[in-house]
């Protein structure tokens, strides 16, 4: 969930909490007891969607690796038998096939994968019963099949996920602006009927409704908080000013019209400084000067 909504979780779940406290008081207004049951629920809804919705995975990729090792695995135990059987019938095209190193394999893209298992498979068909004797029966080389078609099926499964989370990020917004709006439009109203009556719940009550908007208000405010900025002016009247949590202000001018402005500030001020520089106009020659 976002900060915003774990924000609005948070004050639901304290406004939630309030009512059970409170029951006896919740159950002389009827109306409100059937608000906080409400609640309740939908608080739990948001839960169990939220949970889902972290828990969302991209299915094709995790199937398609899983198969792939498995089939992998299938490779490299019928390639030993395969050898040994190739070697002792003197079998050198399927030798040169059976003796793949299993790096190599690993680093075999999907397609040449397939191909490479696919040649393997018919060399296991043609060595038929023979392979028994080396480890290997014919329900082995059924495995090692359905291992392979399993792993062509992954490929080209279509991935589910995207929509998956797009339904269930929906589904979450959907939840937080409905019990948003039961608060709002129905629990607020209420509540008005304890202002007077009893004034620690109601109390209580506003208290915890504000706490989302003063936890996003105060990471706002004392999140980073920093600005660095320079200023100038000139004699018309121009001005700038910026802050970067120092706390100091300065000021500077001279006798030509022209000034400067830098001000930053964090709240608390603790130096004030100004600075005048004053240049008198050149006295020009005098002309009877000899």
């Amino acid at each position: 969930m976002k900060d915003r909504e774990l924000n609005s979780l948070m004050m639901f779940k304290g406004v939630r909490d309030n009512f059970r406290d409170n029951a006896a008081l919740v159950a002389k207004v009827p109306a409100l007891e059937r608000l906080a049951q409400t609640l309740a629920v939908k608080v739990a809804d948001i839960e169990t969607m939220a949970i889902q919705h972290a828990t969302v995975t991209t299915g094709k990729t995790e199937v398609k690796y899983t198969m792939r090792d498995t089939l992998i695995d299938q490779i490299s135990v019928k390639s030993s038998a395969l050898y040994a059987f190739a070697k002792h019938h003197g079998q050198i095209e399927t030798l040169a096939l059976a003796r793949t190193p299993d790096y190599r394999v690993r680093l075999m893209r999907d397609e040449d994968l397939i191909l490479h298992a696919e040649i393997l498979h018919r060399s296991l068909v043609e060595a038929g019963s023979g392979l028994a004797d080396y480890g290997v029966p014919e329900s082995e080389v059924q495995q090692y099949r359905a291992a392979l078609d399993g792993f062509i099926q992954a490929l080209g499964t279509r991935d589910h996920s995207r929509s998956v989370r797009t339904v269930s990020r929906v589904t979450l917004g959907q939840l937080f602006a409905e019990v948003r709006e039961l608060l709002t439009e129905e629990v607020d109203p209420v509540m008005e009927l304890y202002r007077v009556t009893d004034p620690l719940f109601y109390d209580t009550y506003r208290a915890l409704r504000v706490t989302k908007a003063l936890a996003i208000r105060y990471r706002k405010e004392n999140g980073n908080g920093n600005g660095n900025g320079n200023g100038n002016g000139s004699g018309n009247g121009e001005s700038a000013a910026s802050g970067n949590g120092n706390g100091n202000v300065a000021t500077s001018s001279n006798g030509n019209g022209i000034s400067g402005t830098v001000a930053s500030g964090s709240g608390s001020t603790s130096n004030h400084a100004t600075s005048t520089l004053s240049s008198a106009a050149p006295v020009p020659a005098d002309s009877t000067a000899r």
